[in-house]
């Protein structure tokens, strides 16, 4: 089985929104993507959420990792892949400016909502594990 690694954000605004990702105009997720060879887990994060919503490392504050979780691969045209396993690597940001505009073309959306309706549209069950997690600390998060 292949495994790949890959690392983005839960990322909170000071309205307590979060930030989720149209992939391929097809599914809804954290940014998040592929670490690059010799990249570690926080620079790739960094990356992955300023090519999938235009924040940059200035405008976010990390605020802590949650726990690596894996899944098979899924592909928005194409479905799950179950000879490739990935593992996921979120942290949790807080984001200075709303102000978002993915550049990676594959991404068509990147927006602001409120956390009970990401729990709705987010397409991958362990995404919304994760996130419920988070959500119960939020208070933490913003204290």
């Amino acid at each position: 089985m292949n495994e790949e690694q890959c690392a983005g954000g839960i990322i909170f605004n000071p309205s307590h929104e979060v930030l989720v990702v149209c992939n391929k105009g097809l599914t809804w997720s954290f940014p998040k993507g592929h670490i690059e060879n010799g990249e570690d887990i926080v620079t790739a994060a960094f990356r992955e959420i300023k090519e999938e919503t235009g924040l940059d490392k200035a405008d976010l504050t990390l605020i802590k990792s949650v726990p690596s979780y894996s899944r098979p691969t899924f592909d928005p045209e194409r479905g799950y892949d179950h000879d490739r396993n990935k593992t996921i690597h979120l942290f949790i940001f807080k984001a200075s400016r709303t102000d978002v505009k993915p550049i990676d073309p594959d991404n068509t959306d990147a927006r602001w909502v409120e956390p009970r309706v990401a729990e709705y549209i987010l397409s991958n069950p362990g995404d919304i594990l994760v996130f419920k997690k988070a959500l119960s600390e939020l208070p933490e998060i913003f204290s």
